[in-house]
């Protein structure tokens, strides 16, 4: 989907989205939903056990983020990635050992 405001909500096993836009946001649930996003402002919530994100944007080369239950975890390999988790604060756990 290409647009201002493109918003895909999948449901299913392995849902997959690929989107461009200035804010494109992407809401998946499933066992194993991955988003693969570019744009200016590309955000990813993702609710499941093994959601993986990966974004591109201006400030963003790559940034996965795996969300396990109550515990997320993001792995950053760029200077200015940011990551967006459910709820106002965004936390990110850096881990050289598993940045790819």
């Amino acid at each position: 989907m290409t647009g201002d405001t493109a918003k895909p909500v999948m449901t299913g096993d392995t849902a997959k989205s690929v989107m461009t836009g200035d804010t494109a946001i992407s809401v998946m649930t499933g066992d194993t939903a991955k988003s693969v996003m570019t744009g200016d402002t590309a955000k990813s919530v993702m609710t499941d056990d093994t959601a993986i994100s990966v974004m591109t944007d201006d400030t963003a080369i790559s940034v996965m983020t795996v969300m396990t239950g109550d515990t997320a975890k993001s792995v950053m390999t760029d200077d200015t990635a940011k990551s967006v988790m459910t709820g106002d604060t965004s936390k990110s756990v850096m881990t050289d050992d598993t940045a790819k």
